[in-house]
């Protein structure tokens, strides 16, 4: 591995756990079970903790959601998952050959153990945390957004994205009407930290 992932560190050959980085792990996953954050209030709250990641100055959302689902941190570390090949005739921007990664069938996984940092109760809790997230999110696809994908922000660059919001609730039949708008991505960036710029563009 180029880099050992958050909560290890790579010595000798073995991952062993770094005592300041697994508090953190710790604090991941208590935030997220029993205090019920986003992934976003988490980022938030490790950039103003002063916890970092290995190769970054700030936290994103895949980072963060990693750490959530990797079977790593209960004591199973996967090697050979993945293999690469060869793109005839490609190259990437710099030059070199180009390669496609893809994984491997799970049968051909092999399973190695390492010091777990979280007992495997507390990761299949946050399993259903994930689970129950994913169900609650659902998706705007029965919203009929006809701008879908057409509008860009003039500040970024980046495609809007299309949402709702709720609004106050109908005294008579206890309903919360639907407002439908479209924003900018950098609205809610997936890095958190004070040094990540925002957009505040909607409509």
């Amino acid at each position: 591995m180029r880099v050992s992932p958050y909560g290890y560190d790579y010595k000798d050959g073995q991952l062993l756990i770094n005592e300041e980085e697994a508090k953190y792990v710790h604090l991941i996953y208590n935030w997220y079970i029993y205090d019920k954050l986003t992934i976003r209030e988490i980022g938030n709250r490790l950039y103003q903790l002063g916890a970092r990641p290995k190769r970054s100055n700030t936290w994103n959302q895949t980072s963060i959601s990693r750490i959530l689902s990797s079977e790593i941190y209960i004591g199973r570390y996967y090697y050979n998952r993945r293999q690469r090949k060869r793109v005839q005739g490609e190259k990437t921007a710099t030059g070199n050959k180009k390669y496609m990664y893809s994984f491997r069938d799970p049968a051909d996984w092999i399973c190695v153990k390492v010091p777990a940092i979280i007992d495997e109760a507390t990761f299949e809790l946050a399993e259903k945390q994930r689970n129950k997230n994913k169900t609650y999110a659902g998706g705007n696809r029965k919203y009929p957004f006809l701008l879908r994908s057409m509008i860009k922000c003039a500040k970024c660059g980046r495609t809007w994205q299309s949402t709702t919001y709720s609004g106050r609730m109908d005294k008579i039949t206890g309903e919360r009407k639907k407002y439908l708008h479209y924003r900018c991505p950098n609205q809610y960036p997936r890095k958190y930290g004070s040094n990540v710029e925002r957009s505040h563009r909607k409509t």
